[in-house]
């Protein structure tokens, strides 16, 4: 199916105003009976509870320790500062921060973080560590060899169930973490391409997975203090695993990461950690080599990464220089109010990543270095098998992409975003499709976004059976790559699409979900997050003043002028790269 709209077709549908007024008709003019709430299948979502949010939210660690007075660390940029600043991050009471008063700090090698300690600077403008080509943070609690033995699943493995009973459970403890996962399902998974997705077993199993804590044992009885996300399948030898997170509940805030060499490792990675964050940071300059991010997180749950920024690289090739790198077993983050800007892609999701919630982001000039006439993925919740019950709420992003270049997805669902099909630079000539679901991802919900830019007179709304439609393209479905070929009519039929305002009509084109077309305002906060400060929330959808508003992670890029609560704008991106 291929719909396309023309200039003559969008012109009959009269002014700007008379179309916002004729959505709002239908969002919210209905009958009482049918005007009801409309929410995700429940087989399809969960009731996403990411990051620090099920720990209370992000604590503030009173300073015990200060890195300059405390243990010499040198301010002026000249010297090493690496071993004062470990030996501050050490020496700290826990809980409680090491602070980096306002300076310059060359680090030269790895800062390892300890659990329940902050390293906090005065400000990212003030705070600044250099960053040498092998140095970087690490927040590294364990290892695969640390994991214990398999212990089959006897019964409990159902969607919403907290109890899960064991064929043994011995070994195991209350307040123990736990991978809780099965066999790949045939026809739902794909991970014929990435034998390092999932548990990294060199096979690709075990790509369904989610992370839990054990809260009582009764009997051969496990209670968790998460319910099940999927229901899984008896003959796929439902199982868990005991998990060691050594690093826990520690953070970076308020500093820069300048890397001013080529590198050979991450800016920030995290491995068999849980409930850290990062809050208000900046990191400049990903790495030109496979597996040289900005942040990466591997066998880690329930990080918040928020209100930080994110930009520019060394190299734009294949795996180089993602803003945020989700690999392996993970589940539960929260990425919210970032900026990503001028990276490979600025978030991906590669093998994990099970209920995580990316919201109110804002995404601009990513690129591949392949072909910079391109336009890229920025937000790609799919680069590796098999993340699942992933929300993605409130982002402005040039391109939404589910891939299949490594394997499956499903149960995903994006709401109320604007996919913009449009961004700063380098100029883009082809690939204008906003949201793109490859083949091997199903079960899609796409629900209120906003997809393109007023500029539109022309175009395909949704391309299903049609892999180079006429461009631009609000949605595409099915296709096996970039352009690629048509492999794949489930993308499309198993897909929701449900309230979806594009400016090719200048409307909304489907409502698959049925009757009740009034949208909530968030999935994911019962009222307006403390962060929009005046700006108006939600600020994207067809039932929107204007259809599309301010978002504070945008505006905050900008200068912050308008509403945002948070003032602090960042520096302006450096252009470390040529465009040819």
């Amino acid at each position: 199916m291929r719909i396309n709209v023309d200039r003559e077709m969008r012109q009959r549908r009269g002014s700007n105003a008379q179309r916002i007024i004729a959505v709002c008709a239908v969002v919210l003019g209905m009958s009482a009976a049918a005007a009801a709430v409309y929410n995700v299948p429940a087989d399809r979502r969960i009731a996403w509870n990411a990051g620090l949010d099920s720990q209370g939210g992000i604590p503030f660690y009173p300073v015990d320790k200060n890195a300059v007075s405390d243990y010499g660390a040198d301010a002026s940029g000249a010297a090493d500062a690496t071993v004062a600043i470990q030996s501050c991050v050490n020496g700290v009471a826990k809980p409680g921060a090491c602070y980096l008063p306002s300076g310059t700090y060359l680090v030269n090698g790895t800062i390892s973080m300890p659990a329940q300690v902050v390293l906090r600077g005065s400000s990212p403008s003030n705070t600044v560590l250099n960053l040498s080509a092998s140095a970087g943070i690490e927040f590294v609690g364990g290892s695969k060899s640390d994991m214990s033995v398999p212990i089959l699943i006897s019964s409990g493995y159902t969607k919403e169930s907290t109890a899960l009973t064991m064929t043994s459970v011995g070994g195991l403890a209350v307040n123990d973490w736990i991978s809780v996962y099965e066999d790949n399902p045939s026809g739902l998974v794909d991970a014929s391409k990435c034998g390092w997705c999932g548990d990294d077993s060199n096979t690709g199993q075990h790509v369904i997975q989610q992370f839990a804590r054990i809260t009582a044992i009764s009997g051969n009885v496990l209670s968790i203090d998460r319910p099940m996300y999927y229901t899984y399948d008896a003959g796929l030898r439902p199982s868990i695993r005991k998990v060691k997170f050594g690093v826990f509940m520690a953070g970076l805030e308020d500093l820069k990461l300048n890397r001013t060499q080529s590198p050979n490792t991450n800016i920030i990675r995290s491995s068999f950690a849980r409930h850290c964050w990062l809050k208000n940071i900046e990191t400049v300059r990903g790495g030109n080599n496979t597996g040289e991010q900005h942040v990466s997180l591997w066998f880690s749950h329930g990080w918040e990464i928020r209100d930080s920024y994110f930009h520019d690289g060394y190299g734009y090739g294949s795996g180089q220089n993602y803003g945020i790198h989700i690999m392996f077993w993970n589940s539960d983050h929260k990425i919210e109010n970032n900026i990503l800007y001028s990276v490979r892609h600025g978030v991906n999701l590669e093998g994990g990543g099970s209920g995580s919630a990316i919201l109110y982001n804002y995404f601009d000039s990513h690129y591949e270095s392949e072909d910079q006439t391109y336009l890229d993925a920025d937000l790609n919740p799919n680069h590796g098998p098999h993340p699942m019950m992933v929300l993605l709420e409130g982002n402005s992003s040039a391109k939404l992409v589910w891939d299949e270049t490594m394997g499956s997805s499903s149960h995903q669902t994006a709401f109320r975003n604007h996919v913009r099909v449009q961004r700063i630079e380098p100029a883009v000539s082809w690939g204008q499709w906003g949201i793109d679901v490859q083949a091997t991802n199903r079960y899609m919900n796409i629900v209120g976004n906003v997809v393109g830019m007023p500029s539109w007179i022309t175009g395909t709304v949704i391309a299903n059976g049609v892999c180079t439609p006429s461009e631009p393209t609000a949605l595409r479905f099915g296709c096996d790559g970039q352009p690629g070929s048509y492999t794949d009519a489930q993308a499309r039929s198993t897909a929701i699409l449900h309230g979806n305002y594009d400016y090719i009509t200048a409307g909304v084109a489907t409502w698959d979900g049925g009757a009740d077309h009034v949208l909530p305002p968030s999935l994911y906060y019962a009222s307006k997050p403390a962060f929009f400060g005046s700006c108006a929330w939600p600020p994207f959808g067809p039932d929107v003043s204007g259809i599309v508003g301010t978002l504070p992670a945008k505006d905050r890029y900008e200068g912050g002028a308008r509403c945002t609560a948070t003032t602090r704008a960042p520096a302006p991106a450096t252009n470390v790269r040529v465009i040819r």
